[in-house]
């Protein structure tokens, strides 16, 4: 499923549970940011955070900058030339250019999408950054991870009719790099020139686990391949994907 249709689904979505105050997840479990997050490195940086409306289905329409720390210290980076900031939106934080707007989503099952693009600018045109986490709804996930993972697709054809693989889309000429069995990182285009940097996680459900799925999609153009690749690895890093 694409980033920027995942605001749509939320209507259609279960009330399954409740979303708490701003919360960073890391594979569905809640790590809470604090606003005297303590920089002990000596290349981090703390940067303000910028708060996002976001359109939350059981809050509405809100964007409680109180929820989130006024500041967070960013420690993987290069603090001599880096033009990054962090954005609060679908109570948790986010990393992305320095000076963009955004929108976002938050449901009720715990799924959230983030948009992040400059000021008149918007998620359909480059510049943007994607985020989503897709934590309860089974065959959304299943088919969100599909491209990117085999056992993801073996899982949506075993636990649904082979017609669900036609929801399935493989972006094009799409180029993945696999970091562990849970854990990939890719290049696609969308249309004739525009490369998309990646980076997937997913788990696949078990007995003991409903699955979970999150992707980060960067489109930046190579002339920000450098803060493309640190917002790859800073994200990797800042939800403990592994």
């Amino acid at each position: 499923m694409r980033i920027k249709n995942l605001l749509n689904l939320f209507t259609g979505i279960a009330l399954c549970c409740l979303i708490g105050s701003c919360k960073q997840k890391q594979h569905g479990n809640d790590v809470t940011p604090t606003a005297d997050n303590k920089n002990t490195q000596r290349d981090s940086l703390v940067l303000p955070v910028t708060v996002i409306v976001t359109d939350d289905a059981l809050e509405g329409h809100q964007i409680n900058p109180d929820d989130y720390p006024k500041t967070w210290a960013v420690e993987w980076c290069d603090t001599a030339a880096t033009p990054i900031a962090v954005y609060g939106a679908s109570h948790a934080l986010w990393l992305g250019p320095k000076g963009y707007r955004g929108s976002a989503a938050a449901g009720a099952d715990g799924s959230v999408a983030v948009q992040l693009f400059p000021p008149g600018g918007s998620d359909a045109k480059p510049p943007f950054v994607r985020y989503q986490s897709i934590p309860a709804c089974v065959g959304c996930m299943m088919s969100a991870a599909a491209p990117f993972f085999e056992n993801a697709k073996a899982d949506l054809l075993t636990n649904y009719d082979s017609a669900m693989l036609d929801v399935v889309h493989t972006p094009d000429r799409l180029v993945i790099q696999k970091k562990s069995a849970t854990l990939v990182t890719y290049t696609y285009y969308e249309g004739s020139s525009l490369q998309i940097s990646g980076v997937a996680y997913y788990s696949s459900p078990t007995t003991s686990s409903r699955g979970y799925f999150e992707q980060a999609e960067f489109a930046l153009g190579p002339e920000n391949k450098a803060l493309t690749d640190l917002l790859v690895k800073s994200y990797i890093s800042m939800r403990g994907l592994k």
